[in-house]
């Protein structure tokens, strides 16, 4: 993910004797990360991409922008999109739609709510139908912008998907949604607040207690 300004980051005081205190560390950091989809709410998404990139170049900010299968069809973003500078990454957000689905050849879990973990999250899939749903993804991405990204995210992403995107694309970066107790039928929560993390390929919002289970992959909410 592309780092831009800062955001306040977490210290730890050591007392090495009564007379001796480190000082805090007051380096800090944000990271800009605009999920790209489309939705029944956005009339025109293209334009409010435009909009959206605008105050970004207008502070001349770095940013990473993840992009969903149905957006990666439309002309229109893709338009806006290759017109951005070279501050800004590009990568995927891990949404599933019918449209995604059907391409991928796989069934959609249609349960009357696009938002259910179920129908949106790959972790509602078999693990076969993941790698095609994955591969589907990467595929559209790279043909329409000539390259894989390192970036993905999403509502939630499993440790067998991100396993199986490190290991065959090579991504570096996951943002995954913060805490939330119970919204659209689903509950995160337990994470390390605030805090990004080297997730463990046991369980993506559980942090690595060593590198023998380490997903090398920077988790950040």
């Amino acid at each position: 993910m592309k780092k831009a300004i800062f955001f306040v980051a977490p210290f730890l005081l050591v007392f090495f004797s009564p007379n001796l205190v480190l000082a805090q560390n007051n380096e800090k950091f944000i990271t800009v990360v605009n999920p790209v989809r489309i939705s029944s709410y956005t009339k025109d998404p293209a334009e409010s991409l435009k909009s959206e990139y605008a105050v970004i170049k207008e502070r001349n900010l770095p940013a990473t922008w993840l992009l969903t299968y149905d957006a990666l069809e439309n002309e229109g973003i893709l338009s806006v999109l290759k017109n951005m500078d070279n501050g800004q990454e590009l990568g995927i957000f891990l949404e599933i739609s019918q449209n995604f689905s059907d391409a991928a050849g796989v069934e959609y879990h249609n349960t009357g709510f696009w938002h259910h973990a179920t129908s949106v999250f790959l972790s509602g899939y078999t693990q076969e139908e993941r790698k095609l749903l994955i591969d589907k993804v990467f595929e559209i991405f790279k043909n329409k912008l000539g390259f894989y990204p390192t970036s993905v995210g999403s509502w939630w992403t499993d440790s067998f998907s991100l396993s199986y995107m490190k290991g065959k694309y090579g991504i570096t970066a996951n943002l995954v949604c913060s805490d939330q107790f119970s919204t659209d039928g689903y509950q995160i929560w337990g994470q390390p607040w605030g805090i990004p993390y080297y997730p463990s390929k046991l369980h993506a919002g559980v942090p690595a207690v060593d590198k023998s289970v380490k997903l090398d992959i920077v988790n950040i909410q």
